[in-house]
């Protein structure tokens, strides 16, 4: 049949599908460095062909090009599930398979599953945008993978049943984009325990860290069997820009740019200007106004809060039947204390542009200030521009660690795009009739998971006997610190440098991934003594892994001493020393020598030994770490690393020490 890689690139080529460049693209799978022209991970996987991806979310819209199985093989021969679209929608190559829990269709009536799938596993589709916008080929990271759908609702059976279906369907990667209740323990956390199913059948489980940023500890889905993924930015903007009276340029952001909205000068009015900070005033918020006279023909100003339980779509709704021409938005959220510099980018129903906090404050002091000059500005609406070099960026909403269920397993994992990403969707958004090439742009820690369960598909395709543990490891031991800027990858929140709260092991890099050096292995029979070392009784622990157990009969083992390629330290009055296990995946013949970050003020970290030399592949050696704290040590929380380095591979662990701190660490 010859070089069935050459096969796809060749089929492709005749419809005009290839991504001819990186800026053509709808920016994710650029932006992780994955292009045609390029080769890398792409081609060294067939773009994920042979693995089925099991989405378990709100269904599929199967009439999508994105799902389309033009240039797709047949499913593998493993492949065990069935098709229960209604009629007239059928399963195809790309998408194998669709079954439904708890709901009377299999079809996506949200969007929202549909937009993750497609992220993850979408097939190339030309001309992909929103308003014309972000416009490009869109492609999932694992575009040749097979997906399946698994549409649950509304029960934890449904949800059960979900994953049991494709656990004996035969999926090689569940993604399963969806939050989790405040639980005690793994125990009566619904996530933790349907994928721990998986994770005894070797099958790796995608998972949202969830959006509940910038507060700590806020960090969800954090058993150790799930990849438990933060959000980032992208280096696309589609912006508009606003220029006050006094010559101020705010750049934020709006996927509605009007072709032929005048460039002139408007009055600027906020409505709530003299209202309390963080106040629940309908008019600070736009949610409603006393004289809507006020706003006719002026460009509106109205803060942007979670707290108000207002949709930014719907203030500007609100703005328009007022009159309003046009609105600046900016976040004001309490919970953040207006510090967030994450902008969101949505399809407004009027010129609009949406602010960061500190441009907000700008705006409102310009408003404030006593020259009597009458306050206006101008809206420009610049379009798609690519190359904001701040990216990755951790967002404000993205949950953080510390862990609440296992403090000595950090959480999140790591971190991809999730902010403003373009994705297929069930409908169009722009009223149109006569297409099924719908497209949207979503925000959350749900797309970074897609994101990052496309990823781990590729790999899948490459070392497939790897095990679930093993593909999480290349892929948090290889993740980027540093933005495209080269400086430290900064939290969205106030702009300062990310710790391994927010972004776990770093910004997922798919090219170094594939060729990890050395991985943290860890297998299902590990996690049972893990289980039993968080003290839990033996009813609690047989509710996770579905079978009678004896604790008192295993030799239990303490958190951090499960073999996780992150490492967490509590330290008290005494030295504390743990155990790591790396196995060489790299070159027969390897020597690796161990580097400490130098970012533990009073605390002393050593590694034993400080050499690791390999003689084979395969092999395993085992390494220990030592933390003894200074006699005035005061309690805090540190974060830094531990990198063991040869001549061909560079492998780095998140390392977070607790001095003082008191969380049960058995």
């Amino acid at each position: 049949m010859g070089n069935p890689t050459l096969f796809f690139i060749s089929f492709l080529c005749a419809l005009n599908l290839l991504l001819p460049s990186a800026h053509a693209s709808t920016r994710s799978p650029a932006f992780l460095g994955l292009n045609h022209n390029a080769g890398g991970i792409w081609r060294k996987s067939n773009y994920g062909s042979g693995v089925i991806i099991g989405v378990i979310s709100s269904g599929v819209t199967p009439s999508h090009p994105s799902f389309s199985d033009d240039g797709m093989p047949p499913p593998p021969r493993r492949w065990r599930g069935r098709c229960d679209l209604p009629a007239p929608y059928t399963c195809n190559n790309k998408l194998i398979g669709a079954r439904v829990f708890g709901s009377d269709t299999a079809l996506d009536t949200q969007g929202f599953s549909t937009h993750t799938s497609s992220l993850a596993v979408g097939n190339f589709v030309k001309g992909a945008n929103v308003f014309g916008n972000a416009y490009g080929i869109a492609a999932g990271i694992a575009p040749r993978a097979h997906i399946a759908s698994y549409k649950v609702c509304c029960s934890d059976n449904d949800i059960l049943a979900g994953v049991d279906a494709a656990i004996h369907d035969g999926v090689d990667i569940i993604l399963m984009p969806r939050g989790s209740s405040p639980a005690f323990g793994f125990y009566d956390n619904l996530n933790a325990i349907a994928t721990f199913r998986a994770a005894e059948r070797g099958i790796l489980v995608s998972m949202p860290a969830g959006d509940r940023g910038p507060q700590r500890p806020s960090v969800r889905n954090s058993a150790p069997w799930i990849l438990t993924v933060g959000a980032s930015t992208i280096d696309r903007r589609i912006l508009a820009t606003a220029v006050l009276g006094n010559s101020r340029r705010l750049n934020g952001e709006s996927n509605h740019q009007p072709k032929n909205f005048p460039s002139k000068a408007l009055p600027l009015v906020f409505p709530g200007l003299h209202s309390d900070r963080f106040s629940s005033n309908p008019e600070r918020s736009c949610e409603s106004f006393a004289n809507t006279t006020l706003l006719q023909g002026k460009i509106v100003v109205c803060a942007q809060s979670r707290e108000d339980g207002i949709t930014a779509i719907t203030q500007g709704e609100n703005v328009k039947n007022a009159g309003g021409a046009a609105m600046i938005l900016f976040n004001d959220d309490e919970d953040t204390g207006g510090l967030s510099y994450t902008i969101l980018s949505h399809n407004h129903v009027l010129p609009a542009t949406e602010l960061n906090n500190a441009d907000g404050l700008r705006i409102i002091a310009y408003l404030n200030s006593s020259t009597s000059r009458p306050k206006t500005a101008r809206l420009y609406f610049r379009g798609t521009v690519i190359g904001d070099r701040t990216a990755p960026m951790v967002v404000t909403y993205s949950s953080r660690g510390t862990n609440r269920l296992s403090r000595a397993i950090l959480k999140p994992d790591i971190i991809g795009p999730g902010h403003n990403i373009l994705g297929a969707w069930h409908e169009s958004v722009e009223n149109k009739s006569n297409t099924n090439s719908n497209f949207n742009i979503q925000s959350g820690t749900s797309l970074a998971s897609a994101h990052l369960a496309g990823a781990a598909a590729l790999l899948k395709s490459i070392y497939p006997k790897w095990s679930p543990a093993a593909i999480k490891s290349a892929l948090m031991t290889t993740a980027d610190q540093l933005n495209h800027a080269h400086k430290p990858i900064q939290d969205g929140f106030e702009l300062e440098t990310a710790n391994v709260y927010e972004m776990g092991s770093g910004h997922v890099n798919i090219q170094k991934a594939a060729d990890p050096g050395l991985i943290y292995d860890t297998h299902p029979a590990d996690y049972l003594p893990y289980l039993c070392g968080l003290n839990y009784t033996d009813d609690e622990v047989r509710i996770i892994v579905n079978r009678t157990v004896n604790c008192s009969a295993i030799s239990s083992i303490r958190q951090s001493d499960l073999n996780y390629p992150s490492l967490v330290i509590p330290v008290f009055d005494e030295p504390v020393t743990f155990n790591r296990t790396v196995t060489n995946v790299g070159l027969a013949n390897e020597v690796y020598t161990a580097e400490i970050s130098s970012t533990f003020p009073r605390v002393d970290i050593s590694v034993e030994p400080r050499i690791l030399k390999f003689t084979k592949k395969n092999q395993k050696l085992t390494y220990r770490v030592t933390a003894t704290p200074h006699a005035n040590a005061t309690t805090e929380m540190l974060d830094g690393s531990l990198t063991w380095t040869s001549s061909h591979h560079s492998v780095r662990t998140p390392v977070a020490v607790f001095v003082h701190w008191l969380f049960e660490e058995s």
